[in-house]
């Protein structure tokens, strides 16, 4: 009996050194001490790094928005990327906080579960906007406990549900919400399928750019050809930018984009064939895998890395992007590793998102793990500028003084601005009669100005257009010209007015006013928005209009103005473009875009207008754009099925159509041309989009060919045929020295 005590004894104290042994190495949850355990980040001189939370107070961090007050951050737990179809509605939101004000998260508490895989992540006046497919989902915390307590699917349909997507990417991911009203939503290509509160559908079979209010209605495309953006990033003029995700070992790269209403990027087939359509990226980079994006907006760090792009790369650091204005667009954009990871950490930097905290510093989110979680590894950086004199110290709007918000609007700050636009907003027609006193008396500033257009636009609505024409004629500033076009065109836009996708034309009238302000403002900034208004109320005159006024662009508005063309759908008058005289001082000419919108339209007028003039056409650089244009319609896309993640070589179209055969008698007439660049690009066209090309017409195009590289051609094209009505031609060939043959 004494020894069996003895040996509990024993055993006890063996259990206490050792507990207390682990008690005391066991990694603090916060402070100085924790961050002994990984290397610093590398970060340029002027800055410092601080690891404001790592595991076990945060695991598996897709996506971060800073929270409702200073020192506290939503931070989405993603368990179940990758871990296969069975795990489902596993997701959470926590809401991580600084309580003691030491700079150091010291406390994590569940805010909401029960989401699918959350790539998106947005904190707005009281809502937390979650993107996880198939929803978009609003948050609220009624009761100001710290927990959600109303719930609310706004959107379902985004991408595939993960009993259909085990993997659980390319479908819904980022949230941003912009000082406009609308939310922006990055969509994978795994596209959707939305059934709009408005009572019709929105099916997009592309990754893209959505937009919606922030009820979720409205619901519809804002830029396509993309292909796989995890965010969406604004600046304080609304602009738009995406850093898109390489396609797996393919040729198609990392791109960082400037996106605009309509813009067509040009994924997963027009970038390779036709770049010439799409809108060009800013960086066309190499391989990699692109995150979370966002705009610097507010004024702690050194003045030479404002207006930056700060871009999360998975595996490697946090890269930025210097913003320059270049015409209606950007320069080319350079990239430059902000924040590394050492090589000797032993998780691995994979950085997963990155956000603006409202004291001007950068916090980001890392994985810290590999794709499959192993265990709940994770860190979440801040990185502050050391000399931050400038920082924005976030003020309490509640009870100012409208006269005060409205001066607010003029702060450096972005966050600033917003939190006065938004309490501005709240005291409806009041406040927009503030603010229509202020732009009278002069109050307000460039910044301020860019706010002020949307407080009247949000409150007024129909009622602030007469107003936003006098800033779009008068104001001293392109910047607010352009932003109260851009305005305009929200509130004229018929899918907007009307509330239906297919609504038909917009208001004539306004159309007219829009284009007559180009005429008296040649600044590009301000004409594209023109271009991209007249393209959303698809207005019919726009052909003519562009005849008349084009005198070449940048490519943005170029793109634009080609979007412009085919969203007028006026058929005949762009045609009659095609009509035009050369001009060698204009790229490109109008005859040029017309080309461009043309291209893919499979619409009778089209097809007759090109059949027309590639008869009667005496140029035969014309008739051989008209031929290959005649082959990209002479069928019909397929019904839509996902090209996966490395699509290969665009298939032939295959579905005929009436206007199928007229388009193959043309193009069959074509290889008789008396020129030989015209037969030769319609055959290698037809070939290439699998039309058929005739046996007698290449053996009657070859007994009249003396040229070896001709004749090359054209057997090239008789290899399609089968070799046992092809093989005495070849045979012939062979035996005819001088390429002198008439063969029957």
């Amino acid at each position: 009996m004494r020894v069996l005590r003895f040996l509990l004894i024993v055993v006890f104290l063996s259990l206490t050194c050792l507990a207390t042994s682990v008690s005391a190495y066991e990694p603090s949850l916060t402070g100085p001490e924790t961050e002994k355990r990984f290397p610093p980040l590398t970060v340029p001189p002027g800055f410092k790094a601080t690891l404001f939370a790592c595991d076990p107070l945060v695991e598996y961090p897709s996506v971060i928005s800073i929270g409702p007050k200073p020192g506290t951050l939503f931070v989405a737990y993603d368990y179940m990327t990758g871990l296969g179809i069975e795990i489902v509605r596993r997701d959470e939101i926590r809401i991580v906080a600084d309580t003691d004000g030491d700079g150091y998260a010291d406390k994590s508490k569940l805010y909401a579960g029960g989401f699918n895989s959350i790539q998106g992540l947005a904190f707005h006046n009281g809502s937390v906007y979650v993107m996880h497919a198939p929803y978009l989902t609003s948050l609220q915390d009624t009761d100001g406990d710290g927990v959600a307590d109303k719930r609310t699917d706004l959107l379902k349909g985004l991408g595939l549900p993960p009993e259909e997507n085990s993997n659980r990417l390319h479908c819904a991911n980022g949230v941003t919400v912009g000082h406009d009203g609308w939310l922006y939503l990055a969509l994978g290509d795994r596209g959707c399928d939305v059934e709009r509160y408005e009572g019709d559908r929105l099916v997009f079979r592309e990754g893209c750019i959505l937009r919606c209010r922030f009820d979720g209605h409205d619901l519809h495309v804002f830029s396509h050809g993309l292909r796989n953006i995890y965010d969406v990033a604004l600046d304080a003029e609304l602009n738009v930018f995406v850093r898109d995700n390489e396609n797996d070992g393919g040729d198609y790269m990392i791109r960082v984009c400037h996106c605009f209403h309509g813009s067509d990027h040009g994924y997963p087939y027009l970038y390779y064939e036709r770049p010439a359509e799409a809108m060009l990226p800013l960086a066309d980079l190499g391989r990699g895998s692109s995150a979370g994006i966002t705009a610097y907006l507010e004024t702690a760090f050194p003045k030479e890395f404002r207006e930056s792009l700060f871009c999360s790369e998975w595996g490697r650091s946090v890269v930025r992007y210097q913003k320059q204005r270049s015409g209606s667009s950007f320069a080319a954009m350079q990239e430059v590793d902000f924040a590394a990871g050492a090589d000797t950490d032993p998780y691995g930097f994979k950085p997963t998102d990155v956000v603006v905290d409202y004291d001007g510093s950068l916090l980001i989110s890392d994985w810290g793990d590999g794709q499959r979680p192993k265990r709940g590894r994770a860190r979440i950086y801040r990185i502050s500028a050391v000399s931050d004199q400038q920082k924005t110290v976030r003020s309490n709007n509640r009870g100012k003084p409208i006269d005060d918000l409205i001066l607010e609007l003029n702060s450096p700050s972005y966050s600033t601005r917003v939190a006065a636009q938004n309490s501005i907003q709240r005291q409806g027609g009041t406040g927009a009669k503030a603010v229509r006193k202020a732009l009278d008396s002069k109050k307000l500033e460039t910044l301020g100005r860019l706010h002020a257009i949307w407080i009247l636009t949000q409150v007024e609505s129909q009622d602030a257009i007469e107003v936003l024409f006098e800033i779009a004629k008068s104001d001293s500033d392109p910047s607010v010209r352009a932003q109260a076009i851009h305005a305009l065109a929200d509130l004229t836009d018929p899918v907007l007015v009307s509330h239906r996708l297919n609504s038909g034309r917009g208001d004539v009238n306004v159309a007219k006013r829009l284009a007559a302000l180009v005429t008296t403002d040649q600044n590009p900034q301000v004409s594209l928005e023109v271009v991209v208004a007249l393209g959303r109320l698809s207005w019919v005159e726009a052909p003519a209009w562009l005849g008349r006024n084009w005198n070449g662009a940048d490519p943005a508005l170029a793109h634009a103005s080609m979007k412009l063309l085919r969203r007028s759908d006026n058929w005949p008058a762009v045609l009659s473009l095609l009509d035009s005289p050369e001009n060698d001082t204009v790229k490109p000419t109008v005859r040029t875009l017309a080309l461009q919108a043309l291209a893919n339209q499979s619409n009778d007028l089209v097809a007759e207008g090109l059949i027309a003039r590639l008869k009667t056409e005496k140029k035969p650089q014309r008739r051989s754009e008209y031929a290959d244009l005649l082959t990209r319609i002479y069928k019909r896309p397929a019904e839509w099925v996902y090209w996966g993640f490395r699509p290969g070589p665009r298939p032939a179209n295959p579905v005929v159509w009436k206007k199928t055969n007229a388009i193959g008698q043309a193009l069959e007439r074509s290889l008789s041309d008396a020129d030989f660049t015209v037969r030769a690009k319609a055959v290698r066209r037809m070939r290439r989009e699998e039309i058929p090309v005739s046996l007698k017409s290449l053996v009657d195009w070859l007994n009249a060919e003396r040229d070896a590289g001709h004749v090359a051609e054209i057997l090239t094209a008789l290899g399609d045929h089968p070799a046992d009505s092809t093989q005495k031609y070849f045979d012939a060939v062979v035996r005819e020295k001088n390429i002198r043959m008439k063969i029957g």
